[in-house]
C-alpha cells in the first residue's frame, strides 16, 4: 500500500509516493542517502527510510536522531510548544546547525 502526498516546492505539484513500513523494494531510488544512527546503517530517500534484507530493502520507521541535510519534499513548518519543527508524513524534523551547516534531526514528540 502507498501513502501519497503532494510536493508543492517551487509552486510545482507532483505526486510523492511513500510505501508503508514493512514494504520491500528490490532497489533503492537514485539519490538515496546513507544514514548511520547509533551504529545501524539506513538509507533514506524522500522521507522514507530503508534497511537491507535478503530480498531487497525494507521500509522502516525513521530512526530517532537520524540527521539529514535536506528535508523530504512536502515537509511543512509547524510549532510544538513554541519549538519549530518540519512535519512530513507524521515525522517531526528539528532544524539545527551542526558545524555551520543546516541539518534536520528526526525527533519523537
Amino acid at each position: 500500500m502507498l501513502l501519497i502526498s503532494a510536493d508543492l516546492t517551487l509552486g510545482q505539484r507532483r505526486t510523492v509516493r511513500h510505501h508503508r513500513h514493512g514494504h520491500v523494494v528490490k532497489t533503492l531510488s537514485r539519490g538515496h542517502a546513507k544514514v548511520v544512527v547509533r551504529g545501524v546503517t539506513y538509507h533514506s530517500h524522500g522521507g522514507v527510510f530503508y534497511r537491507p534484507q535478503a530480498t531487497g530493502w525494507v521500509v522502516v520507521a525513521p530512526p530517532m536522531g537520524a540527521v539529514l541535510t535536506a528535508l523530504p519534499p512536502g515537509a511543512r513548518l509547524v510549532r510544538v510548544k513554541g519549538v519549530r519543527y518540519h512535519l512530513h508524513n507524521g515525522v517531526h524534523y528539528r532544524p539545527m546547525i551542526r558545524n555551520g551547516v543546516s541539518v534536520y534531526v528526526v525527533a519523537r514528540l
